[in-house]
Parts: structure tokens; sequence; C-alpha cells
């Protein structure tokens, strides 16, 4: 596990603010350690009367316990203001309810939600230090956060351009907290991948960035001899892996066998595989048969560390061109991606875990978007966008609060992004206010889901299947072209 960093309450917010981290829960799943101040500061005092109400509790003992097992098992509580409060109120009360008397043998409080195997604990108690009399007027934060810290790091310390990729770090990581031994093995929604393999993917694919920008790896991602800095790594690895293995530089996913420049939309010609292969480059790397907590560690310690060698840097690192997984971009573009691929492994091993995890922030799906956007292929020829040059207007949507997709309901979803799109142009954002369809372009409208779209923009959808559960008013040459040049553009 990593160290903590010594208890202090911040005196200003950590790099994750500007990352557009905005609700109490989603800031203590970041791992923002100011949100656990906040968090004390909104319910101590209800939480200390609830104790109060056991004569033999200590209540701020309870209170230090109860905030504790908030931070470290941030999904397994409600997100809501007063949902949380009620949850923390019943982990109160049950606390002091099992304490039989002040200074008795601790017994661990238990979070609301599915009783899972944690992860394994440091020895202490939960009431932290000892306190002497003379610091009866100290800030009792420092005492919680030195508590909680030892239980769970805070997100990791990184530049403004690389917070977004800390922060689901830090998610996913309370994600795989929650999974107990069998989960390991369950496969995924998306793509039958077990939480073992997609962790083992996470680790892969992160230590093939930190080795293209330079940064040290402990591993081989190349064979004796090879460098990778030179022939680059998808190259590297494929011949590694051998002809069966990824793809090469221009290529897209395993065996596709596209030209010119065009990536698959999830179906790979000649001999089928197992499982879809519209993945870029599947990287695994550390192997999937380590136990998930040597798995869990190596890619939380790897990400963590690739965002303090960056943290060391000169801002002007972030416009760095770097050649990974046959991609030329700046690290920040990179990180982008690196992102969206972390949130979207993340919602699948949330998905079989039982919890939920926070949507993507308006600043990173406009930055994911944005950079989707920039790399679609327009193909000409009768059937391509060439024949039909308008521009079309791509929305993006959630499900709506009531629990009902927001695909095939135009009236109802909720519109999160709307973007100008066409052969020729740059994206443009436009206002997302109003429904989804109410104000058509003339080109057009191809209204999807948020999740859907990162699906295909992430290879891990193909163009057909993603049409069908999307709305498409936009002719059936452009809306077709649109979807199937967004197949697969980013590495994530």
């Amino acid at each position: 596990m990593t160290g903590s960093r010594g208890a202090a309450v911040p005196a200003d917010p950590p790099a994750l603010g500007g990352a557009g981290v905005a609700d109490l829960s989603g800031r203590l799943a970041a791992g923002d350690p100011t949100a656990l101040a906040d968090a004390y500061t909104r319910f101590s005092d209800r939480l200390l009367e609830v104790a109060a109400g056991h004569a033999q509790a200590d209540g701020a003992a309870a209170v230090r316990a109860v905030l504790a097992r908030l931070w470290e098992h941030p999904l397994r509580y409600p997100a809501g203001d007063d949902a949380l409060a009620a949850a923390l109120d019943a982990a109160t009360s049950q606390y002091v309810a099992e304490q039989p008397a002040r200074g008795a043998e601790r017994v661990e409080v238990r979070g609301p939600g599915p009783a899972r195997r944690p992860r394994p604990r440091l020895p202490g108690p939960l009431t932290g230090p000892t306190r002497s009399a003379d610091d009866d007027a100290a800030d009792p934060r420092v005492e919680l956060l030195a508590t909680a810290l030892a239980y769970r790091p805070a997100v990791a310390a990184t530049p403004p351009y690389a917070a977004p990729f800390a922060a689901w770090t830090a998610t996913v990581d309370r994600v795989l907290a929650e999974l107990s031994v069998l989960d390991w093995d369950r496969p995924t929604g998306h793509d039958g991948r077990t939480p073992r393999e997609v962790v083992a993917r996470l680790a892969g694919l992160d230590a093939a960035l930190a080795t293209a920008i330079g940064i040290p790896v402990a591993g081989a991602l190349a064979q004796p001899g090879a460098d990778p800095a030179a022939e680059g790594i998808v190259p590297a690895m494929a011949r590694q892996a051998g002809s069966g293995a990824t793809a090469g530089r221009q290529a897209g996913p395993a065996g596709a066998g596209t030209g010119g420049g065009a990536r698959p939309d999830g179906v790979v010609g000649g001999s089928a595989p197992v499982r879809p292969a519209a993945y870029w480059p599947a990287v695994f790397w550390p192997p999937v048969f380590w136990p998930p907590v040597l798995l869990w560690r190596t890619w939380h310690e790897g990400a963590r560390g690739l965002c303090a060698w960056l943290a060391g840097r000169e801002p002007e690192a972030a416009k760095t061109p770097v050649d990974a997984f046959g991609w030329t971009a700046p690290v920040e573009d990179h990180l982008v991606s690196r992102m969206l691929g972390t949130w979207l492994d993340g919602s699948a091993i949330a998905a079989a875990a039982g919890v939920r995890l926070p949507a993507l922030r308006a600043t990173e799906l406009r930055a994911a978007t944005r950079l989707a956007l920039g790399r679609v292929r327009w193909p000409g020829g009768p059937d391509g966008a060439g024949s039909d040059p308008a521009p079309l207007t791509l929305a993006l949507t959630r499900v709506d609060p009531t629990g009902q997709p927001a695909a095939g309901r135009p009236g109802g979803a909720v519109v999160v992004g709307r973007w100008l799109v066409g052969p020729g142009r740059e994206p443009l954002a436009l206002p997302s206010d109003g429904p989804a369809g109410s104000q058509p372009p003339p080109g057009g409208e191809v209204c999807l889901d948020v999740v859907d779209f990162c699906l295909l923009a992430t290879g891990r959808r193909g163009p057909v299947e993603t049409a069908a559960d999307g709305v498409l008013t936009a002719s059936p040459a452009a809306g077709r072209a649109l979807l199937a040049g967004m197949a697969a553009v980013l590495p994530a």
C-alpha cells in the first residue's frame, strides 16, 4: 500500500480541485482529503448527538471511526447529502451500540451496503493517536486525517492536466476495494473480461505509456535488445507476441487487417477471437494469474507513480509529443485517453461489484469528446460523408433521474454535450440546453448515450450496435459515416 502523507488539514484544495469535482461523495471517492475535512465540518455535530444517546460511548472516537470508514469505502454510501447524512447516523448508532463501554476493545464499524472483504488493513485502533490534555483545543480534523490516511492514501499529487486521470485512478481503486475474492474472476458486462484481466490490462497500458514517456518501469515490455522508443511500443510488443498477437503501428485491433488509416468496427476478419477484438493492442502486464491483491497494487502503484513523475516536470511537458500504441500525441492527450479507459473499465468492474461509479464530470467529458471527434475518419465516395458535406450535430445524452434510458427518448433525455462535426472542420462545442432532438440542424443530428459514445470511441463497441441503440435524425449515409469514423479512435 502506498504510504500515507503526514496528517494536516489542507489549506488549499489539491490539484484535484481543478478537475471539476464538486459533490462531496465524488470528492471522497476521488481521494480528495479536503472532502474528508468538509465531511467532518458538515456532519460531526449531528453524529456527536447520535453518539450522545449512549451514555458509555466515546462520541469523538465514534465520529472518527465512522468518517474513516466513509473515506475508506466511499462507494458504499449514497451520494446525496440527505441520504449520506442518514447513512452516517445509522453507522454511528451501530458503532456506539457495539461498543459496550469507553476503552473497551474496538468493534469494527460496518457501513451500509453489501458486506465484502476489505483490503488488508494496518494494525492499530481506529481512534487514532492518543491525545493529551494539552491538545483539547487542537483541530479534530487533524486527528481524523491521521486515522483515515492510514487506511487509504490521498489522491496522487499531479499537475492539473493529469488530475482527472489521478482522480479516476483513486476512484477505481475504491471499486476494487469492494471486490470479494470470487468477484475477481466473474465476467464484467461490456466484453466478458474478468476484473483480473481488466486490471492487468490497465496496468499494462499505464506501463506502456510510462515507458514511452521515459519513466523507468519494472518489467519488460519488449524482447531484450529491442528499442521501443525507436521502434514503437505496439510493434515491439506485437513482434514479441508473434504473428497472432496485437496489431502494428497503424493497425487497429489485433488481426483487423485494415489499411489506409481505416479502423475496424469491431468485426475482425480471419479467425474469430474468443472475445470481441475491438480493443486497441491488448497489453497484459503483469500476468493475469497473479494474486488479485498483487495485480491491484501493481496497477495502483504504477498509476500513482506515473502521476508523481509528471508532478515533478515542467508545465511544458504536457505538450511533449509521445509515440505510444502507434499514436503520436501530446502527453496530455494520452492522459485524457487513459482517463477515459480507466473510467470505462472501472464502470464495468463496479457493475460486477454491485456499486455505482460516478459519471464523467463535464470538463472530463468535454476533453474526451473533443479529442475523439478530432480523430474521426471521414471516408469519401458515394457511401461516405463526401456525398453529404453538410455538418452534423452529435448530441450526447445520459440516463435521466427516473432511470429510463436516454437513447430513443428525445423528449426526456438529458443532453450533456452537443457538438457540430463534419469533414474538414474542427469539432465545435454547442450549447447543450434543451432536450435531445429539440433543435435538429440542417445536416441532421446523431443522438448517443454518453457511455455508448465512449465505448465506441475506445473500440469496445462497434458502430452497428451503437447505431441500433442511438437516434439518427441525419441521412443514413452521413450517420453511418460518423459512427464508423468514430470507432476505436482512442487507444484506451
